[in-house]
């Protein structure tokens, strides 16, 4: 049997992820499903811990987190849950404790701190975070 030796001519591509797919860790461990179009994220995606709990659920559009984002304790109770407007954080972002109580409001415009409520309705100063 001979061995061969090939030479390829002509540009390599970068390949484009497109449709849904499913990512793995190295000890082949479901880590994140969704779907690319032209090899950007866009719509609905799933991240999960080591364990397969749930992590976090966000939407994209076009490789843009746009849409509602909400991320989970590693017990599978929400942890915050908010939306995205072209990449920044906008409007109410609530924050809930491992128990699931909400116990934190977070309210930004264009992914800029303005306002901080807690359980009892104290505001603090707007800060960046």
């Amino acid at each position: 049997m001979k061995d061969f030796v090939f030479t390829l001519l002509g540009k390599e591509r970068p390949i484009l992820k497109e449709g849904r797919w499913k990512e793995f860790n190295k000890r082949g461990e479901l880590i994140s499903v969704g779907t690319y179009m032209h090899g950007q994220k866009h719509g609905h995606w799933k991240e999960y811990y080591d364990t397969g709990e749930l992590m976090l659920e966000e939407t994209y559009q076009h490789g843009v987190a746009h849409g509602s984002y909400t991320t989970y304790h590693p017990n599978g109770l929400r942890m915050s849950e908010g939306n995205y407007v072209n990449g920044s954080r906008e409007g109410y972002f609530k924050v809930y404790t491992e128990e699931g109580v909400h116990y934190k409001s977070l309210f930004f415009i264009n992914d800029v701190l303005m306002e901080e409520v807690n359980e009892i309705g104290e505001q603090s100063p707007s800060i960046n975070l």
